[in-house]
């Protein structure tokens, strides 16, 4: 590796995309991928910033050997994959879309959504590339118990390594600090698409294989920490 560029990026109500996490994708996916995209929550609940200097329990993120199934030896994803504490991979589903070009710079929002046999996930993902670096911003749902939860996330941690080929390796650490779950006429469920969570996760790590530009996503592995495991 050649260098490496580090971003911590706090979650604050101006910086959470007001997109919903579902809706229509550019790029073609299966029936069931498509469904679980309209069924899933359009909103979330701001919380409180926090920054994280790229650490997650005490242990530095950056340079950190992650190992989690989707991801090879020197831990880069080799596809798009889901998996928790069981790691077991699931498949994952990221639209392609096409980059923008604004006054903020370049900026590539896709969403990343369980296709089959992992956990049930949707992220709502924002890369910028700007003069000052490069940023990533998320909002995140899981299904816990039979419906689709909003997590409220504490901090989002990023970590960008330029690799050696031109392409970069994009860590992304979410601090999870609750979940908006309860009994409510608006819950949504899941529908099994993959498989439900049996409590709120604690966090979600992402790791990301972006094109030399940075404007597409090559590559998406994700894991998510689940203290109490999942549900079938």
């Amino acid at each position: 590796m050649t260098g490496s560029e580090t971003t911590n990026v706090p979650l604050a109500q101006s910086e959470i995309s007001s997109t919903p996490v579902a809706g229509a994708d550019k790029a073609s996916a299966s029936a069931s991928a498509s469904a679980s995209a309209s069924a899933a929550p359009s909103s979330v609940a701001s919380t409180p910033s926090k920054k994280i200097n790229g650490q997650l329990n005490g242990l530095a993120i950056k340079g950190a050997n992650i190992t989690f199934a989707g991801l090879d030896s020197e831990g880069i994803p080799t596809g798009f994959t889901v998996t928790d504490s069981s790691n077991k991979p699931g498949r994952l589903f990221v639209s392609k879309d096409t980059p923008t070009l604004t006054d903020s710079g370049i900026i590539l929002e896709t969403k990343a959504m369980t296709a089959a046999a992992g956990p049930n996930l949707l992220i709502n993902q924002t890369i910028t590339v700007d003069g000052s670096g490069t940023s990533y911003l998320a909002t995140a749902a899981v299904g816990i118990n039979g419906y689709w939860a909003q997590l409220n996330l504490s901090s989002v941690s990023t970590n960008i390594e330029h690799l050696s080929n031109g392409q970069y390796l994009m860590t992304v650490t979410m601090i999870v600090d609750s979940a908006q779950t309860g009994a409510s006429d608006m819950q949504l469920a899941t529908n099994a698409i993959g498989y439900d969570l049996s409590s709120t996760p604690k966090a979600i790590t992402e790791r990301l294989l972006l094109t030399p530009g940075k404007t597409q996503i090559l590559a998406q592995a994700i894991s998510i920490s689940t203290p109490k495991g999942a549900t079938t």
